[in-house]
Formats: C-alpha cells, sequence, structure tokens
C-alpha cells in the first residue's frame, strides 16, 4: 500500500534523486482567459514545493505524490487558484493534502467549505502557520491540522494539543532538503518545513495501519497521544529545549575516526588548529569554520575522505556543531 499525498505548492522538481523511487504526478494550476485549468506538466517555479516535498519523502518512503503547484517563483498565489486546487481533489483517492502556505486573510466562507467537504471524506489536511506569525489560513480552521516550527526535546519529536488553533509544534532544526536543479541545500528552520515533516510522520502513521483514509478527530487523537508533549505556555514556543552540549560530542584525541577527519578538515579549510581537545573545534557556529551555504560541497568532501554515503535528507545542523557532533554522526552509520 502506497499513502497518496497531495502537495499543494509552487511544484516538484519529479526527476530529482530524492524522488527516484516515489511516483509523483500532478501538474500546474494556470489561467487561461478568465478560467483556471490544471495542466500536467510537473515542475518547480522556485524550489519550496521540492524542498516540502522531500522533507515528507524523509519521513515515510511509501508514498504517491500528487504535485498542484500554485505558488509563483516569489511564493505568491491568491484564493481562488487554491481553492480550485482543492477543488480538483474532492472525491479522489488522496489520503493527506500539505499546503505549506498561508494566507493572513480571506474574502469569505468558501474556503472553509471546500475543506470541510474534503475533512468529511476523511481526508487529512495540513497545513502551515505563516512565518510572520499572523492569524494564518487555512491552518486555523477546526478542519485542519495547523503546523508551526520548534526545537523540541527530541529530534523529529512533536507537541500536539487538539483545542489550539495551531494544533501542532514540530521539531525542526536546520535541516539539509532537495532544491532544484537535483542538488541540496541547508536551510534555517520555518514552518513550511515543520508542515511537511508533519505530514510524513502521519502518512507513516497511515502506512503502519494500512488505513487510506482517516477521520479528522482519529488523526487528531493518535497525534495528540504520540505527542511529547500535550500542554505548553506561549513562551515556551521561542525556547530551545533540545541542544548540543559538549557530552554528546566528546570524542577522545586518540579516536582513529576524529583523527582521519580532523586532517582532512585542516586540509579543506587549509588551517591548523592549536586546540587541546579537537572534538570542541567549531563547525557550523556563529565563529565555526562552516557556513550553512557551503554545507553540500564540505558533505561531498566527507563522504571522499571518509568512504561513506550521507543520507542529506536526515542531515541537519546539530549534526555539524563540532568535529565532534560530526564524528558521532558519523560513527552512527
Amino acid at each position: 500500500m502506497k499513502v497518496k499525498v497531495a502537495v499543494i505548492d509552487s511544484g516538484i522538481e519529479s526527476s530529482h534523486n530524492a524522488f527516484k523511487n516515489i511516483h509523483i504526478s500532478g501538474g500546474q494550476i494556470i489561467k487561461k482567459g478568465n478560467y483556471l485549468e490544471k495542466n500536467n506538466s510537473i515542475y518547480d517555479v522556485s524550489g519550496h514545493g521540492t524542498a516540502c516535498t522531500s522533507m515528507i519523502v524523509s519521513e515515510c518512503s511509501h508514498i504517491e505524490i500528487m504535485s498542484i503547484g500554485i505558488l509563483d517563483k516569489y511564493g505568491k498565489s491568491n484564493l481562488a487558484v487554491l481553492e480550485f486546487a482543492l477543488e480538483s481533489l474532492i472525491n479522489s483517492d488522496i489520503s493527506i493534502i500539505n499546503m505549506s502556505l498561508a494566507f493572513d486573510k480571506i474574502v469569505d466562507h468558501n474556503l472553509y467549505r471546500i475543506l470541510k467537504k474534503l475533512s468529511e471524506q476523511k481526508v487529512t489536511i495540513i497545513a502551515s502557520m505563516s512565518n510572520n506569525g499572523h492569524i494564518s489560513y487555512p491552518a486555523v480552521y477546526d478542519n485542519v491540522i495547523g503546523v508551526r516550527a520548534g526545537i523540541l526535546e527530541r529530534e523529529k519529536g512533536y507537541w500536539f494539543h487538539k483545542s489550539e488553533s495551531i494544533q501542532c509544534v514540530v521539531d525542526c532544526v536546520a535541516p539539509v532538503v532537495a532544491v532544484p536543479p537535483n542538488t541540496y541545500i541547508m536551510i534555517p528552520p520555518c514552518n513550511s518545513i515543520a508542515t511537511a515533516r508533519l505530514t510524513g510522520i502521519v502518512s507513516r502513521f497511515f502506512w503502519e495501519s494500512k488505513s487510506s483514509k482517516v477521520s479528522y478527530k482519529n488523526v487528531c487523537e493518535w497525534l495528540q497521544d504520540n505527542a511529547l508533549r500535550n500542554e505548553w505556555k506561549e513562551e515556551n514556543l521561542y525556547e530551545k529545549f533540545r541542544v548540543p552540549e559538549k557530552c554528546n560530542w566528546f570524542v577522545d584525541n586518540n579516536d582513529p575516526v576524529l583523527t582521519r577527519i580532523f586532517q582532512a578538515i585542516c586540509r579543506y579549510f587549509g588551517k591548523s588548529f592549536s586546540d587541546k581537545q579537537l572534538c570542541d573545534i567549531e563547525l557550523l557556529t556563529r565563529n565555526g569554520l562552516l557556513e550553512m551555504k557551503k554545507v553540500l560541497p564540505f558533505l561531498k568532501f566527507i563522504e571522499e575522505i571518509m568512504s561513506v554515503k550521507l543520507d542529506y535528507l536526515n542531515i541537519n545542523r546539530y549534526h555539524l556543531i563540532t568535529i565532534g557532533t560530526l564524528v558521532q554522526y558519523i560513527k552512527s552509520l
């Protein structure tokens, strides 16, 4: 069984290596005169949809994707296009809809009526809170699971409270995601990616339970039962509940993996170090050697030196804080 997920976004680069085992169908919503229609061309105008889809796939590979492109290269769209995209999914075999997007205002109740119809058909709808913190549609609707990002107690964990307007907070440390053309980048944490992660988590629940359709009520109960916590205060949303500490990355200077990586890093950055404890040398920190935009070439170098294959989609900033965190990650492979 494959869980069928619709991704309403900027499109997807379906030929990306991240999706080589994933069936992707769909198209773009385009305007023809005074009318909207969906074509069969699958492409990504900005990279946003590809990034979000790669996060879904990293959490659950037992899926089929329907891409519906509505966002332009600036990440903008309008309600009419979103409503048209959603209406095309009524009476379909789609199990879950991911919308890593938000509108700050709506003009009428038509969007809610469409979502209500989908929810009555047991389509699970997951949408992002706006990154600017404003009220976010459709995330705040009572038939939609709204999501925001946080740094929580456990990697890839989540909080859930079914009575909150935004019910879910999902762990999201700066991740590596897929983007066109067939490459990867590390990006700052954001609500869009947190939303995609939850879609992947819920997809895995569907697959493990061999269910293609689950009611909104039952999905919320499952999330409530499996959450790290069900209660939090507003100030908790701005705390970091998990930060790497030296006790987590300590590696003895005589460790052979540490020695190889340390020597490679000296060559890569053309620097020598006087640190007594090699594992403490900072990489992806404010004062470290590495920049977020240069993570991929660095990871490719480490792959070559260490003769390992890295799963980019399961790497985040916390794996690259120091040489010690990198060594611990390499040893876990």
